[in-house]
């Protein structure tokens, strides 16, 4: 059942959800969640759709849950896992327990492989329950694009799926890859927006409709150089712009983060740019462990010790 005064969008309408709605949180006593199957008294209408929500954990943790299920509530009765390195379950237990969303240990031993151990975790999951319960509708909450074609995957498998995002670029980018949306208000941040970013960093005010303009020739460039694969949406991403910097030699005199700001100094950089070509290049962040605030971010060859290099890059031997 869906939580009281939640609206209720129905399957026929969902695949055709490509303008996403933004949720704005009501503080005050969290509401009662039933549980999946069950129906309210008196109710003798048609069951409300069940909804399975897969956090990915790498990107979005407790912080988020929040936010995260109000908006899928709208959609019908929520079941929530969330999927993350096995550490994670013992720090977040209380709001695990607190959101009731069942947490998923996901195992790292191999991590030289082109496929992310959490996003394989979740389309597997996904693909279990699209067997078993065909008619659920499936909502990944991730900022994390190589989900993208995951979902029109499972829209030609007639499966009903959506994207949980809570950013703007985030929607855009599946609404250019023509996949269903959701989003939702991010949690507070002690940080600056990127407008404000924008204005320190360059000393002008921020303009949407160039930033747009920015991120598609960005995405563009990207794409046709091989940072982005004919698969991928051409929108920048903070992968795609990482790699680009290291190929081209810019990673000392240009800024990434915000991967927003990120595309405006690639902009000028890409008409002589060089291609990615056959190199076989993994991008990683220091979001955890001892990060170092000077060198943020790394790309690496994937070859054999690429794991004993990485944990030297983070300081840790």
């Amino acid at each position: 059942m869906a939580r009281p005064g939640a609206t209720v969008v129905s399957l026929a309408g969902l695949v055709s959800l490509t303008r996403p709605r933004t949720f704005t949180l009501q503080r005050g006593p969290r509401p009662a969640r039933t549980p999946r199957g069950v129906r309210q008294p008196g109710d003798s209408g048609p069951r409300t759709p069940r909804v399975a929500v897969l956090i990915d954990g790498d990107h979005m943790g407790p912080p988020w849950f929040e936010a995260i299920l109000e908006a899928a509530s709208a959609l019908g009765s929520v079941e929530a896992s969330c999927f993350g390195a096995p550490h994670l379950a013992l720090r977040w237990r209380k709001m695990l327990k607190y959101w009731q969303v069942t947490f998923r240990a996901v195992q790292r031993e191999d991590t030289t492989g082109d496929d992310d151990p959490n996003d394989v975790a979740i389309m597997k999951a996904a693909d279990a329950i699209a067997s078993s319960a065909p008619e659920t509708i499936i909502a990944i909450a991730s900022t994390d694009t190589d989900f993208l074609d995951y979902h029109l995957q499972l829209k030609e498998q007639g499966v009903h799926s959506l994207a949980l995002v809570p950013y703007a670029s985030d929607e855009k980018r599946c609404e250019v890859a023509d996949v269903p949306v959701l989003r939702f208000r991010p949690p507070q941040s002690p940080t600056p927006g990127f407008a404000d970013a924008f204005e320190e960093y360059f000393g002008r005010a921020y303009d949407e409709e160039e930033a747009d303009a920015v991120y598609a020739t960005v995405g563009q460039g990207l794409k046709r150089l091989g940072y982005l694969t004919e698969m991928d949406a051409p929108f920048p991403t903070t992968k795609s712009l990482a790699l680009f910097f290291h190929v081209n030699e810019l990673k000392d005199s240009l800024r990434l983060y915000p991967w927003s700001l990120g595309a405006f100094e690639a902009l000028p950089f890409l008409p002589t740019g060089r291609p990615l070509g056959a190199l076989r290049l993994n991008f990683y962040e220091a979001v955890s462990g001892h990060k170092r605030a000077a060198n943020p971010w790394h790309v690496e060859e994937i070859t054999p010790g690429l794991a004993a290099r990485v944990l030297k890059w983070l300081g840790y031997e």
